[in-house]
């Protein structure tokens, strides 16, 4: 995990051979961020550990995961989603490429289960990634802005309140929440995770206002 390049991976998910265009454009953009280390299964390197196994993996130690869903359902794909949503504070964007010829009745299924507006996913259907491609920027930016706030948690934690078991409650539950957003890959050390989000603040997109000019004050 990259955490000490102050990075955040993030897992491209999909039917590769369906979504390759996708796959390679989405790489590129992430190499003008420096922030983000992609996660894409063309680059791993040959290894004992089945392919599956790996990219489930993945996707429960990412900090953003982006899901591509077409014509043809994918097992791996569905895994590495069950995986991802598992963490309520993970970035979960789904991305819906029109099908002309007509789904299969599985991925039908599927969609219609993760589909929900209550699940707070990032959604989008589209029939020309290029027409969708700068929507697909600001939602990752949007991301990476959540992320900021995710780790200026990590780096102020909440001071303990009061005694007894209400006190004791209070420190579970932060301690279940700390556990989560450290399974996205965000630092530990309180220092390290402020200089995160600074990084984050520093590189974004500069905006005069809105939801950057929140976090900036936070910083």
């Amino acid at each position: 995990m990259a955490v000490q390049k102050m990075t955040l991976p993030v897992l491209i998910s999909s039917k590769q051979a369906e979504f390759q265009k996708e796959r390679e454009d989405i790489s590129k953009i992430m190499e003008s961020v420096p922030l983000l280390s992609a996660d894409v299964a063309e680059g791993w390197a040959p290894q004992a550990t089945p392919i599956l196994d790996k990219s489930v993996e993945q996707a429960r130690t990412c900090a953003i995961y982006v899901g591509f869903y077409g014509c043809i359902y994918s097992q791996p794909t569905v895994e590495e989603y069950k995986a991802a949503s598992d963490n309520p504070y993970r970035e979960i964007l789904i991305y819906v490429k029109k099908c002309s010829a007509g789904r299969e009745p599985k991925l039908v299924e599927f969609l219609e289960q993760i589909m929900s507006p209550t699940d707070g996913h990032v959604i989008l259907a589209y029939s020309s990634w290029p027409k969708v491609r700068k929507q697909f920027t600001e939602h990752l930016w949007a991301a990476i802005g959540r992320m900021a706030m995710h780790a200026l948690r990590l780096g102020k934690p909440p001071a303990a309140l009061g005694t007894g078991d209400d006190a004791a409650i209070l420190e579970q539950m932060w301690a279940k929440e700390k556990n989560e957003l450290l399974n996205l890959g965000l630092p530990a050390n309180p220092k390290e995770a402020l200089k995160l989000a600074q990084l984050i603040e520093d590189q974004r997109p500069k905006e005069p206002s809105g939801f950057w000019g929140k976090i900036a004050q936070r910083i």
